[in-house]
């Protein structure tokens, strides 16, 4: 577990000394991080919109900051792993697998709330349409009567003008 703790230290910071007097080259753009393979393929569907942190209740912020977390520190851990020698892995190798054992539980957990959730709203609308099923005589009479007591609707184009004989 040292090596771990270790090897997440030196990964995570890169140390330049004082007695060195480089300037560092700014490093390329790293790409996006990618979803794991047992995301939803379509994680953003559920957001009408693109949201940003500022938009998001604080449970969705702090669910969304240790997704990201989560994913963060594997793969901090999967570059660590590649320069790593091979007779150092194994420990590494058990951590890597707990951790993304741990994200896959998390994904899926979410996944099962959104599910719940999508039922839940399912079973109101069901409810709904079968009450106004129910009540179908009495919103038919309401509707006629809210038409017959609008005013006429004028005809488009000039109102003023009568036909010529």
């Amino acid at each position: 577990m040292k090596i771990v703790c270790m090897l997440l230290a030196v990964a995570m910071t890169a140390v330049v000394s004082a007695q060195e007097k480089q300037v560092r080259k700014p490093e390329p753009r790293r790409p996006k991080m990618a979803q794991p393979v047992y995301a939803d393929k379509n994680h953003n569907a559920h957001f009408s919109k693109k949201r940003s942190l500022e938009n998001m209740t604080p449970e969705e912020r702090q669910k969304f900051n240790a997704a990201r977390k989560r994913r963060f520190e594997i793969m901090v851990l999967i570059n660590a792993w590649k320069i790593m020698p091979e007779k150092e892995r194994t420990a590494l190798h058990d951590e890597l697998i707990k951790r993304i054992r741990e994200d896959f539980r998390a994904v899926t957990a979410a996944q099962k709330e959104r599910i719940a959730k999508a039922e839940a709203d399912l079973n109101k609308l069901r409810q709904e349409l079968a009450d106004r099923e129910k009540r179908q005589d009495e919103l038919v009479a309401r509707e006629l009567d809210r038409l017959l007591k609008m005013p006429l609707m004028p005809r488009r184009g000039n109102h003023t003008h009568t036909p010529e004989k």
